[in-house]
């Protein structure tokens, strides 16, 4: 861990995701404050998406109910019960990290086949649990 910090090239990607984070609360428009938000999104969702399929091998089709639910879960409190912001998202991360406790234990002793399908499986069973409140 220690050599990657002397690498230059390292500091060099946090200097242009520092700086591409810190450019909308410098140039004020909420435009650009919207698509900066969307690129980091983005960068979060696959650089987890790259721990799990680099470092393990495991191919996750459902990979993004963990991500939406702690959106969801976040923008619920915000609406509907006047949550500030970082309260409701450190409460969406934490909702994200249970359901992943929970799921985890029993999916991450599947390999291969098994667990894209189970994966497969939580993506389809968050879907009919949204369905059911249209």
């Amino acid at each position: 861990m220690l050599k990657n910090l002397r690498n230059p090239g390292l500091w060099l990607w946090m200097a242009i995701v520092l700086a591409v984070g810190l450019w909308p609360v410098i140039t004020q428009r909420a435009s650009t404050r919207e698509e900066i938000f969307t690129v980091l999104l983005s960068v979060v969702l696959a650089s987890s998406l790259n721990i799990l399929l680099g470092y393990t091998g495991y191919v996750s089709f459902g990979h993004i109910v963990f991500f939406g639910l702690g959106g969801y879960v976040g923008l619920f409190l915000i609406t509907a019960y006047g949550w500030s912001l970082w309260p409701a998202m450190l409460a969406g991360g934490v909702s994200s990290a249970f359901l992943a406790l929970l799921l985890g234990q029993a999916i991450l002793r599947l390999r291969g086949a098994y667990f894209a399908l189970a994966t497969i499986g939580i993506n389809e069973a968050m879907r009919a649990f949204i369905n059911n409140f249209e």
